[in-house]
């Protein structure tokens, strides 16, 4: 026989007692301390109505239902429906079973469709929002993101910037039907990072340029950053944050925690996988216009998987892009298929440039 530890309220007192219930075939035994046994007919007794429902395991006498058991084993139910399958215990017990099977699938259900909105209806109104903006807008908004995530950045003098953004024009010169007004930003910081906001606004890090061993080197990922924009890339990862946000207001109705999670995704742009290896492929293309060394492109990725360990997190070029390994293979083999002209980005010019006017990044 099983026995269960249960509180039994005698419908008399109000006193609670602590008691060891066994069931066998056709009744309950009440064994207290210091007292005969009470005996209870299973067909006497039914589940009190909150345990149907999913809540406390009760038991109670028909005939008086301030006489109760109060259990915390809620394998009491299984127990008496196995002894007596006609009894009311055991339409509880599935009761329990399909409560919990309806909401695995709900939860299963609401997963599904959460997946399905983030991996592929949100990109695709992203990108239908993303196209129909004005370019006017798009460089205001990029304008704003850039100058919020450089709110505590050195910004470099023209004398500094100059070099970085002639690399720059020479690049964007090869996309005509470009829109944008290129802006480049260069600050003092120490991160091996640049980012292109929407719009046509470029933010390039010093600890970058001073990883570079040419102009040619930096061309390879302000290239990557460039087709970011020419693609608004970064656009529609921003609609598509905005959609996330509404419909995380909408389901929870709290405007304030949706706009910081909206906030805090803007800060990393990171694009998808496939938006990534759209930026190298049009970075190589842009090599093959602007008539640049593909070579100057492997250096640079292989010296950014090389040092990678060393820098950790702080090389987060890295850690916001797909496997270096696989990127730099694709761009050998680009590169073994191409035999075109090249000449120097900017011939006869000290490299890297010479920070010291932008002061120290670390006071």
């Amino acid at each position: 026989m099983r026995q269960f530890l249960a509180h039994y309220y005698d419908g008399v007192t109000a006193q609670r007692q602590t008691v060891r219930v066994t069931i066998q075939p056709g009744a309950l035994t009440i064994h207290r301390e210091g007292s005969q046994p009470v005996w209870w007919d299973l067909r006497d007794v039914r589940p009190g109505e909150s345990s149907i429902d999913g809540g406390p395991v009760r038991i109670e006498r028909i005939e008086s239902s301030r006489e109760v058991l109060l259990f915390d084993d809620r394998s009491i139910f299984d127990a008496i429906a196995a002894i007596d399958p006609a009894s009311p215990f055991r339409r509880a017990s599935k009761s329990r079973t399909s409560l919990a099977g309806k909401l695995l699938l709900l939860l299963l259900a609401a997963i599904a469709v959460t997946a399905v909105l983030y991996l592929w209806v949100l990109p695709a109104a992203g990108s239908m929002v993303a196209e129909r903006i004005p370019v006017e807008m798009e460089e205001a908004l990029g304008e704003s993101v850039a100058r919020q995530l450089t709110l505590f950045e050195t910004i470099c003098p023209d004398a500094v910037a100059q070099p970085v953004e002639e690399v720059t024009r020479r690049l964007a010169e090869q996309v005509p039907a470009n829109p944008y007004r290129i802006r480049v930003r260069v600050t003092n910081g120490e991160l091996v990072n640049a980012f292109a906001a929407p719009g046509g606004a470029i933010v390039v890090f010093r600890g970058l340029v001073e990883k570079t061993g040419s102009p040619e080197e930096l061309a390879a990922v302000l290239a990557h950053e460039l087709t970011h924009v020419t693609q608004r890339h970064g656009t529609k990862a921003m609609m598509r944050s905005i959609a996330v946000w509404s419909i995380v207001t909408f389901l929870t109705g709290d405007a304030s925690g949706a706009a910081a999670s909206l906030a805090a995704g803007l800060e990393q742009l990171r694009f998808s996988r496939e938006q990534e290896m759209l930026a190298d492929r049009g970075a190589m293309d842009l090599f093959e216009k602007a008539g640049i060394e593909p070579q100057a492109m492997i250096r640079m990725f292989r010296k950014l998987e090389r040092e990678a360990p060393g820098l950790s997190k702080r090389l987060s070029y890295l850690s916001t892009h797909p496997d270096m390994g696989d990127r730099i293979r694709e761009i050998e083999r680009w590169a073994a298929e191409r035999n075109y002209p090249t000449r120097r980005v900017l011939p006869g010019r000290p490299w890297p440039p010479d920070f010291k006017p932008c002061g120290d990044a670390r006071r």
